[in-house]
């Protein structure tokens, strides 16, 4: 692959730190530019590749994704697992 695609993609040219902010605002305004570019599969196979060589690198919004949905793409998926049966009150 190569990297001809990042030229359209809806990020270039835009402050990126937005991507890699805590701020749940800012992240849903990420994943927004995301939602709308064209070469987002690309994106996300570029960072599915690029986690191969630094899995415990990873972090921010690339095609699309969290780290957390990366990491279940990749079938490891990092959610807290329950610990026992729920119980609700109705």
């Amino acid at each position: 692959m190569t990297d001809d695609w990042r030229t359209s993609a809806n990020c270039q040219g835009k402050d990126t730190t937005a991507f890699f902010s805590r701020d749940p605002q800012k992240r849903q305004e990420s994943l927004a530019t995301c939602a709308a570019c064209l070469v987002v599969a690309d994106c996300l196979q570029a960072r599915m590749e690029e986690m191969k060589e630094t899995p415990l690198d990873d972090c921010g919004i690339y095609g699309g994704t969290t780290p957390a949905q990366r990491h279940r793409l990749r079938g490891k998926d990092t959610r807290r697992k329950p610990r026992g049966k729920a119980t609700y009150v109705t």
